[in-house]
């Protein structure tokens, strides 16, 4: 009879398992495969939701990089603008100091010229006035005041054209 223990044994507990698998069947396993759904189609959005930030991330990286390259064209464009604007400016300042230069020459060149007549002038009133005196100290008894004057004004003429 041992035999048909164990084999009733064994028996009851197939069925037990069937019963038992069953029921599961029927009550737990549908949850369970939901649960393992929905835990799927939570990682496979997660999964599609890295990917698309990823892209997303690469397309901001690309753009900020466009953008910083664009940047680095302007300034660089900004620095040559402003060098050349500086070089034009410096330039201006140099022929704006040479014609500064210039018409200082000139002016002093003119201020020499006006004080060269003016003590041309003047040398030839001292020269007259010495001659006249000096011709008037040796001719004063022999001369009367008409030849006196003649004489005077025929000697500043050859004074003025001597210079």
């Amino acid at each position: 009879m041992g035999i048909l223990t164990i084999n009733a044994t064994i028996l009851v507990q197939i069925v037990s398992f069937l019963v038992l698998f069953f029921i599961l069947r029927k009550f737990a396993f549908p949850p369970l495969l939901e649960a393992l759904e929905k835990r799927s189609q939570y990682i496979e959005q997660n999964i599609k939701s890295a990917e698309q930030q990823k892209a997303d991330a690469e397309q901001i990286k690309a753009e900020y990089q466009a953008e910083l390259k664009q940047a680095r064209q302007e300034a660089h464009e900004i620095i040559e603008r402003a060098t050349k604007a500086s070089e034009e400016r410096s330039k201006e300042i140099i022929s704006e100091a040479r014609g500064e230069a210039e018409r200082m020459k000139k002016s002093a060149t003119a201020e020499i010229e006006l004080e060269k007549q003016k003590a041309l002038a003047e040398l030839r009133t001292q020269v007259a006035a010495l001659s006249v005196l000096a011709a008037g100290k040796i001719i004063e008894k022999n001369l009367d005041p008409a030849t006196q004057g003649a004489l005077v004004d025929e000697f500043i003429k050859e004074v003025g054209d001597l210079q």
